[in-house]
């Protein structure tokens, strides 16, 4: 299983009730179908939950009911990109985080994710390249720094083979 940036610190006990809060936000979503901040949850949940392909069918509803310059949209595209790449569809999740980067070129989670695509995809230099980008966004670096020693160790090793 993929690590993202969603699923640090994720502990078992966690997971219970994650899947429990997920049967009580499926009622909600089926009660108040166009809610985007539903869906939006709906779609982290069922993501932290490795089922990318549900929370791919959520964000497609979202990404209908969303305006293009929302910032509902690029939480949206950072959701799809994540399950793309869970699911090992790296060319499909850089669109996704590609787009979600244009819409807002400092959205430090969504350059820590794509970084995490172009590190499975062993382009480390690239990766090292968002994982910088994002340290410089407001927010939590602490996880982009391990990311990024994890990048400069792979692309070290890399250079000396």
């Amino acid at each position: 299983m993929a690590v993202s940036a969603m699923d640090l610190g994720l502990q078992t006990g966690d997971q219970e009730l994650l899947a429990e809060a997920l049967e009580l936000r499926k009622a909600v979503v089926g009660m108040v179908p166009n809610s985007r901040v539903f869906l939006n949850e709906l779609a982290e949940d069922l993501i932290r939950l490795n089922q990318p392909e549900a929370a791919l069918v959520t964000l497609e509803k979202l990404l209908i009911v969303t305006e293009l310059d929302s910032g509902f949209t690029q939480e949206s595209l950072k959701l799809q990109g994540i399950a793309l790449r869970q699911l090992g569809r790296f060319q499909e999740a850089l669109a996704s985080l590609d787009q979600a980067i244009l819409l807002d070129p400092a959205f430090g989670v969504a350059l820590v994710e794509r970084g995490l695509v172009y590190y499975q995809l062993g382009q480390s230099e690239r990766a090292l390249e968002d994982l910088n980008a994002a340290i410089e966004t407001p927010g939590d670096a602490a996880e982009t720094y391990y990311l990024r020693g994890v990048s400069i160790a792979s692309w070290a090793s890399w250079r000396r083979l």
